[in-house]
């Protein structure tokens, strides 16, 4: 079941939410890479960020609050 749809964007570090409801992801495309979520039920993602620089590795606090991602931007990486 295809869950998301974001045109002329490349989807990656895809994470479940620890109660299965929501996905958090990195996208790639004209926009730079910015972190999104989704909920599960085919509603559309929310963009989380929207400076454009370098996102990975989505991570879910244990709680299902707060997703801790990966940042690079002026060659820092940083973990927000």
């Amino acid at each position: 079941t295809q869950l998301t749809r974001l045109p002329r964007s490349q989807i990656a570090d895809v994470r479940w939410s620890p109660d299965g409801t929501r996905l958090g992801f990195v996208a790639s495309g004209a926009h730079g890479t910015d972190l999104f979520l989704a909920a599960t039920n085919g509603s559309a993602p929310m963009r989380l960020t929207f400076d454009g620089t370098e996102k990975r590795s989505p991570a879910w606090a244990p709680d299902g609050r707060s997703l801790y991602y990966i940042k690079r931007d002026a060659g820092e990486t940083r973990v927000w």
